[in-house]
């Protein structure tokens, strides 16, 4: 579906991100600066699709602050993405109960996270845990206790990858895809850039500065 864009400066895409308003996207907080000018609506960057400028873009305040990543930016569109039903943000309930994540991307398909990048694609991946509070958990994945959630396992190859960054990771809820979090970097424990799990943050966590940055029509 369009929910899920990819996110680009001048001349290049380099991101993924989540419409969850008609005008409002939420990608990485390491995207933002080359990579936070402009959105692309479409199935392949290199194919037929939509893009929107970006009016104004804001990273966390507090991103990579305290020991925390805080990892998200999010996008405010210069128009409303007509015809694609912005993504809800899932219920800290709901993300709690999980035990599988649907990620969505437009990043590279390969371990070296080299090539393959520019077409949507998603995996269904199991949470190895939804809330990092486990200190052994935090140690082993490189997680923020209470903010992020880990998906994936070492040589699993069920992952995401680079220029997936900012793209949505969805859970099923009473027959509803939610966006649970957003994608942040590889776990601690990583052998290889991509397919031995992942870190992502959780919305629901950040939902209320979702809310509040100035211009989204919610």
């Amino acid at each position: 579906s369009g929910v899920v864009v990819a996110v680009g400066g001048d001349g290049q895409w380099c991101c993924t991100g989540t419409l969850v308003a008609p005008n409002v996207v939420v990608t990485a907080g390491h995207c933002f600066g080359g990579c936070t000018s402009r959105v692309f609506v479409g199935h392949n960057v290199g194919g037929q699709g939509r893009i929107v400028n970006v009016k104004n873009a804001v990273q966390h305040p507090k991103y990579g602050a305290d020991g925390l990543h805080n990892d998200l930016t999010v996008l405010i569109l210069e128009a409303d993405i007509d015809g694609v039903p912005p993504r809800k943000i899932a219920s800290t309930e709901a993300i709690n109960s999980a035990f599988y994540i649907r990620a969505v991307g437009f990043g590279t398909t390969d371990t070296n996270g080299v090539s393959g990048f520019g077409i949507k694609r998603m995996v269904d991946v199991g949470i190895v845990t939804t809330d990092c509070s486990h200190a052994l958990v935090k140690e082993r994945h490189g997680c923020d206790p209470g903010l992020e959630l880990v998906a994936g396992a070492p040589f699993l190859d069920r992952d995401t990858c680079k220029g997936d960054s900012g793209g949505p990771v969805y859970i099923l809820h009473e027959n509803e895809w939610l966006v649970a979090g957003a994608t942040s970097r590889a776990t601690a424990e990583s052998v290889r850039p991509c397919g031995d799990g992942g870190v992502y943050v959780r919305l629901d966590k950040y939902a209320d500065w979702i809310k509040q940055v100035p211009g989204g029509h919610w």
